[in-house]
């Protein structure tokens, strides 16, 4: 009877370490997505010489990818007294969850636009 008791307590943990590897894994994997898709953005609005449409189309995407309110926030430099951009920022907000621990938060990543 013991040794089925040490068995079925083994299995357990073995199953739960198995669960929290694979919950890592996984947020891990979006973090990463975030990171790329931001990067995307990012040559996309630098590309077209930060065009309000594309950062338009932009954020429609990383809403439809993301969710939230307004996931991807561009903030546009300009000189004092000119409507020239010079550089802008991005910042693309998504959650990072891990569900067997039950860990959710909002992470930020953010990017500089040359």
């Amino acid at each position: 009877m013991d040794t089925v008791i040490k068995a079925m307590t083994g299995l357990f943990f073995s199953l739960l370490l198995v669960f929290i590897g694979v919950s890592l894994i996984t947020s891990s994997l979006n973090a990463t997505r975030a990171n790329r898709v931001l990067a995307g953005y990012v040559d996309k609005i630098s590309c077209s010489n930060y065009s309000d449409d594309v950062i338009a189309g932009c954020k429609v995407d990383a809403k439809e990818q993301f969710g939230g309110e307004d996931p991807l926030i561009v903030d546009k430099l300009t000189q004092k007294g000119s409507n020239h951009v010079k550089f802008a920022t991005a910042t693309l907000t998504y959650r990072f969850q891990i569900p067997v621990m039950g860990l959710t938060r909002e992470h930020k990543v953010e990017a500089v636009i040359h």
